[in-house]
This record gives structure tokens, C-alpha cells and sequence, in this order.
């Protein structure tokens, strides 16, 4: 008897359970639809110019890195130097994987003439998780976003039928610049920073796991550029710190550009920034004052290299 009440209670409550799971996939849903019109909406802030990084942008001089690329190489500078129109993708917290996706979004759009890719101290670094959340909110309308993303995540796809989800990481940009007006950084991509170093110099141990993957993500962009007869100019910007054990990471980078040659401007231990701490904003980053001297600087070497030039 008490089996047959059992029944209708599991029944009842299975329909609860039901009921409850639509509700939450249509909060999901709903607010994951109202959050992502709010994010592609941004006309200023950080979520605008990565949109407008792997979306919009078509300059002939594509820049693309992490901070150090983002908060260092002036594009105003060089395109008043070269006549040409300059971008800066940088973004920070970001490693190749983001640059790849920049560059190969670029590529399907159109033909840079340069692009400029800025070598993290170690650019090949291995993370338990990789530094993809950037990309996610585009992993359904960008194939090259997916393509970087599903290789790091196999349960991308999967995620995705998460609304909410695509945006989880980005839940404050989504409304920090909601309605903001257009700013020159939005324009050019550069930020400047005008702090004055405070923190003690870094030190390198240069014991740092590598990243395979990382390193075929290099190669991959060298063969695209390669193939799209786009030159390809690598970087590294002044960094305050000492390398004891060396760089192995960095001297690889270094060997990469070397065998392909692909021209590299490495000022990573440059003494001319290293030894003037009042350049920068913190140990890895310039602050304005020493990106328009690195700025200048990289401009003359490119001239000097016949690189690019003003026709």
C-alpha cells in the first residue's frame, strides 16, 4: 500500500524537478542573451577594443601582444612616422593563444601589411589554465576564437549551450563602459600608463615549464603571415628585472625568428630603459614617458632596417 502512495510523490516530485530546470535554462537563456546584446554594445572600455581587435579593425599596421604591447608601443607615433594607419590589439593578461586568435581574425578579414607581435618574457610559458577567457564571449561567431579555444578546451562546445557562461569571466565589462563615449585609447588601442615605478626590480629563474602547444602557435603565425605576404616584425619591450639562470623561453623565441627570418627587436634587458627605473610604471611595464622614448626608438630601427618606410 505504502509503495502504490510512493507513486503519485515521485511523480510530483520529478515534475517539480522538471519545472525547476526549465525555469533556471530560461533564466539562462534570457539573461545570457541580454548580457551578450549589453557586451557587443560597449562603444569605449575593454570589451570595445577586443571586439574591435578580432571584429573590426583594418589597419595597415596590425600591433599584437600582451600589456607590455598594450600599455607600451604608441600607434599615433608610428603613424605619424610612417604615414601608415597603426592599431594596437594588445591586450593584458593575455599570451599567444589570444594573439593567434587576433591575427588569424585579422587575416579573414583582410591583409595587413605588418603586424607587429610583442615576445613576452616567456612567451611559451605552460598554464594549468590556459588565458583563453578573453576569447570566450566570441567562440560562437569567430571560427578562429574557436578553433584556439577547443583546442585548450574540449568541452567548449558543450559550455557554450550555456548562455550565461560565454560571458561569466566578463561579467564587469559588460557594464563598466555601458554607454561610455569614445576615448583616443579606444581609437588607437594604446594605453598609457603615468605611475612611476615603486616595486623592486624581478628576477627570473628562468625554470619556467614550457608550453608545446605555445610554441607551434608561433610557428602557425609566422606560416600564415608567410602565406598572406603580410611581414611579420617581432618585439620585446624593456622589462625590469635580471635573468641570473637566462631566459630559455625568450632565447627560443629568439632562435624561432632566427631560422625563419622574421626580424626581432628584442629591448627586453635593453640598459637604456633597464638602467632609468623612473621609465617605468611597474617591473614589466614602461610608463608613458618611456613608451614614447621605446616608441621612437622602435620606429628608428625600423626605418633604419628598411622595414617600413614612409611610401
Amino acid at each position: 500500500m505504502n509503495e502504490y502512495r510512493l507513486v503519485p510523490e515521485l511523480k510530483k516530485s520529478l515534475k517539480a524537478l522538471v519545472g525547476c530546470g526549465i525555469i533556471l535554462v530560461a533564466l539562462d537563456q534570457g539573461f545570457g542573451l541580454l548580457l551578450q546584446k549589453i557586451y557587443f554594445s560597449q562603444k569605449s572600455g575593454e570589451a570595445f577594443r577586443i571586439t574591435q581587435s578580432l571584429e573590426v579593425v583594418q589597419p595597415e599596421i596590425l600591433i599584437v601582444g600582451s600589456s607590455c604591447a598594450a600599455l607600451t608601443l604608441d600607434p599615433s607615433l608610428m603613424s605619424n612616422s610612417f604615414c601608415k594607419s597603426v592599431y594596437n590589439a594588445g591586450k593584458t593578461n593575455t599570451l599567444l593563444p589570444y594573439h593567434l586568435a587576433v591575427i588569424n581574425s585579422a587575416f579573414r578579414r583582410y591583409t595587413p601589411k605588418w603586424v607587429v607581435l610583442n615576445i613576452d618574457v616567456e612567451p611559451f610559458l605552460y598554464e594549468e589554465e590556459p588565458r583563453v577567457f578573453h576569447l570566450i564571449p566570441y567562440y560562437g561567431s569567430n571560427p578562429e576564437v574557436r578553433a584556439v579555444i577547443d583546442l585548450h578546451d574540449p568541452f567548449a562546445r558543450l559550455k557554450q549551450k550555456s548562455k550565461l557562461y560565454s560571458l561569466n569571466n566578463q561579467f564587469p565589462m559588460a557594464f563598466q563602459y555601458f554607454q561610455a563615449s569614445k576615448s583616443l585609447e579606444d581609437s588607437t588601442g594604446f594605453i598609457p600608463l603615468d605611475d612611476t615605478l615603486s616595486a623592486p626590480m624581478l628576477v627570473y629563474t628562468g625554470k619556467s615549464k614550457v608550453d608545446p602547444r605555445k610554441i607551434e602557435m608561433l610557428h602557425q603565425i609566422i606560416r600564415q603571415c608567410k602565406t598572406k605576404n603580410t611581414r611579420l616584425i617581432l618585439t620585446s619591450t624593456p622589462c625590469f628585472a635580471k635573468f641570473p639562470f637566462g631566459n630559455p623561453q625568450h632565447d627560443l623565441a629568439r632562435k624561432i625568428a632566427s631560422s625563419e627570418n622574421v626580424p626581432f627587436f628584442d629591448y627586453l634587458t635593453d640598459t637604456a630603459f633597464v638602467s632609468h627605473p623612473e621609465m617605468f610604471a611597474d617591473p614589466p611595464h614602461l610608463n608613458s614617458k618611456g613608451a614614447a622614448v621605446l616608441t621612437r626608438k622602435f620606429i628608428q630601427d625600423l626605418s633604419a632596417a628598411s622595414i617600413i618606410g614612409r611610401d
